[in-house]
């Protein structure tokens, strides 16, 4: 059982090309053809939603992650004229890039955004070596090939070693 219905959990991918009108329900166009207002649509946004998954969240650009610490704050969308109160209880930002790397590239304003949730975990193998990559690509495609994933999980190992850094259990799974 899941604490939030499926239908009450918005997800939503950030990167670089994430504006504020996609983040926030794109433009109401009637409304701006009307009265010449730029307003949103955040019924089509996580704020609308009681549980909200926001991806790579540290990948969207600054004037997103500024309007997104705005609204925690004030649990509520402003911009502008418009407001629209968020029904979002719980928000989880998930995000590859290291919490202290963040803050030393982005200043306060990230500091202050990830001061926006309070906790944090980091997600990681305890060790990389070939029983780890099998279990994790058998469990993915239990149909591929014992041998094949044997074979793909010594190869990892084996670039792990050579190039000093650790292939990623998302990027195994992609590499497969």
């Amino acid at each position: 059982s899941t604490i939030y219905p499926r239908e009450e959990v918005f997800i939503q991918s950030l990167g670089e090309d994430t504006d504020e009108a996609s983040f926030w329900g794109g433009i109401d166009f009637n409304k701006f053809k009307k009265e010449n207002k730029l307003e949103y649509h955040p019924e089509n946004s996580f704020l609308f939603r009681q549980a909200a998954i926001l991806e790579e969240i540290f990948d969207a650009p600054s004037v997103v992650l500024t309007s997104l610490k705005d609204t925690l704050t004030a649990k509520q969308l402003r911009k502008g004229n418009q407001t629209y109160d968020m029904k979002t209880k719980i928000i989880i930002g998930l995000s590859n890039k290291n919490p202290t790397e963040l803050v030393s590239e982005g200043g306060s304003s990230v500091q202050a955004l990830m001061e926006r949730f309070p906790l944090h975990l980091k997600v990681e193998w305890p060790s990389y070596n070939e029983g780890d990559y099998v279990d994790l690509l058998y469990k993915v495609n239990p149909l591929m090939d014992r041998k094949t994933i044997s074979e793909i999980a010594k190869l990892y190992c084996f670039i792990n070693k050579k190039l000093g850094e650790k292939i990623s259990p998302r990027t195994a799974v992609h590499g497969a």
